[in-house]
């Protein structure tokens, strides 16, 4: 796990975002912290493909 991505610190920078993306062969979980969430995410549009 990256560092700040959960715990004390995660929790001392307010958090962040895990995204996680199923699909019928895969599972993909990405974590963007709170300083660096796309903006498509941030939107309420997520853009899983790019």
């Amino acid at each position: 796990m990256p560092s700040g991505s959960y715990g004390k610190t995660f929790n001392a920078n307010k958090g962040g975002i895990y995204a996680t993306w199923l699909t019928t062969v895969a599972i993909k979980v990405s974590w963007f912290p709170r300083n660096n969430i796309p903006a498509d995410i941030k939107n309420g549009k997520p853009k899983p493909n790019t």
